[in-house]
């Protein structure tokens, strides 16, 4: 039982850094795209 419970919490650690991660590319990409877009002239 014990093992489980452990196993759960290094799921749930992975899920959360995976998340973070997700997170903070989609940040830095939109910014990214956000400068190129406000240099742009329509």
């Amino acid at each position: 039982m014990e093992d489980n419970q452990k196993a759960r919490g290094r799921l749930a650690l992975l899920a959360q850094a995976i998340g973070s991660f997700c997170i903070g590319t989609s940040e830095f990409s939109s910014m990214g795209i956000l400068q190129l877009c406000a240099n742009r002239s329509f």
